[in-house]
């Protein structure tokens, strides 16, 4: 069964930045990682929208803009077709399912609504053998903390230094 860990920070805090580290270093200790980051664009000072990158395989796609040319609408972004068949592959993978990190960039609104990467990191939970890192704005950790049922999450601040360490000690042996 998965250790579940929330990553918790404000918006536009440095969370992806930090779960990118997190991921180098449990590379770098031997660790095999798989899931999603969702990296930021910037135009003009200003944030346009997220890539998709799978951890993985390194395939990186357009995921979220704030352009209006998106299949699916949510708050100020329209999510691309590609970046949510990407998301589906890189968690339903064999290699997240073995991994000893999964890192799932982000679980926000959508996903507390049942809707995006949620079905699959509900299958997730039960397959997985290592670390499931979830990715959450500070404002919504205790309602994502009250919809994971039966598994009492770890919370930790993703900026905070020792926060890295703390995962890569709950990292099973490999």
């Amino acid at each position: 069964m998965a250790v579940v860990v929330l990553w918790v920070g404000p918006k536009q805090s440095g969370k992806t930045r930090e779960a990118t580290r997190l991921v180098h270093y449990a590379r770098d200790a031997g660790h095999s990682t798989a899931g999603i980051l969702t990296p930021s664009l910037h135009r003009n000072g200003s944030l346009a929208g997220y890539d998709v990158l799978d951890i993985s395989s390194g395939d990186r796609v357009p995921f979220a803009r704030r352009d209006g040319r998106g299949v699916r609408r949510a708050g100020r972004l329209d999510f691309e077709r590609g970046g949510l068949r990407l998301g589906r592959k890189a968690f339903g993978s064999e290699a997240a399912r073995q991994a000893s990190l999964i890192v799932v960039d982000e679980f926000g609104p959508l996903e507390l609504d049942g809707r995006g990467w949620r079905p699959i990191i509900e299958q997730l939970f039960n397959e997985a053998q290592g670390v499931v890192l979830l990715v959450v704005r500070e404002e919504l950790a205790a309602r994502v903390a009250e919809l994971l049922w039966d598994r009492t999450p770890r919370i930790l601040p993703a900026t905070q230094p020792d926060s890295i360490q703390t995962v890569l000690d709950l990292l099973p042996s490999e």
